[in-house]
């Protein structure tokens, strides 16, 4: 779904709903420049490769763009905090949001009160690599990949790095977390679940996880929440090029 980006308009997200947008990163850093905050663009400032400041640029400049939409402050007013290993959040308010991006697509979710995670990875055409897999992954993990047919094991493998991508920034603790210490589905035809933690036997009981891969064309992508119940859908983000105009100048409110 292709829709505008302009305007405070305080969209509301209903309870249990998570909305996940799929935006392309093209642009510049001087097309966006106005909508960043001081620190984001010394955070720009600092990448080394002029396409990866850029993508950095323009995915914090949607960023800000969308939560206009959903928390109708004016996008150059947000304001962010960031938990102990770095996760970002809205400084006020109940809008939970998490952000993933592979090469010059990114994911932007959104919910109300959830703790949320997403990530997307560019589907590549080479073979899977077995020792990430055997490093990385858990046991179980390792020895459900390596069963399938080499046909099988790239989409596989990028499942399983989906899913736990995800659970681990919706967890907001990072790499810190190790990754062999939890189990995720990963085989076709076997629905996303989070199957076992090695802290908790019940904590499994209180996560979703969704493949969202094929709203992502190119790609493979995966949602996590924390949630008895949620309903997941994904919209394309149309022309943002419209949504990144200059405005008059927001009055915020002083930090």
């Amino acid at each position: 779904m292709s829709v505008p980006v302009v305007g405070p308009s305080g969209r509301q997200l209903p309870e249990g709903s998570i909305e996940v947008w799929l935006a392309s990163l093209h642009g510049e850093l001087d097309e966006v420049r106005h909508i960043l905050s001081r620190d984001e663009l010394d955070r720009a400032s600092r990448y080394h490769f002029d396409r990866d400041r850029d993508r950095f640029a323009v995915g914090r400049a949607l960023l800000r763009t969308l939560l206009e939409q959903y928390t109708g402050e004016p996008r150059e007013c947000i304001r962010f905090a960031y938990g102990p290993y770095g996760k970002p959040r809205l400084a006020t308010g109940s809008t939970t949001f998490n952000v993933s991006h592979s090469e010059d697509v990114a994911l932007f979710a959104f919910s109300r009160g959830l703790e949320i995670g997403v990530d997307i990875e560019a589907a590549p055409s080479r073979p899977t690599d077995r020792d990430v897999a055997a490093r990385f992954f858990s046991p179980l993990e390792a020895h459900t990949l390596f069963g399938l047919s080499l046909e099988q094991q790239s989409r596989a493998f990028l499942s399983c790095w989906t899913r736990k991508e995800a659970f681990i920034k919706a967890r907001g603790e990072g790499l810190s977390l190790p990754l062999q210490d939890f189990d995720v589905t990963l085989a076709p035809g076997v629905s996303p679940a989070l199957v076992r933690t090695a802290w908790s036997a019940t904590e499994p009981a209180d996560w979703l996880l969704f493949d969202i891969s094929e709203d992502c064309p190119g790609c493979v992508a995966a949602v996590a929440v924390r949630a008895a119940h949620a309903v997941v859908s994904v919209r394309r983000l149309g022309s943002w090029a419209a949504g990144f105009e200059p405005r008059s100048l927001a009055l915020c409110a002083p930090s």
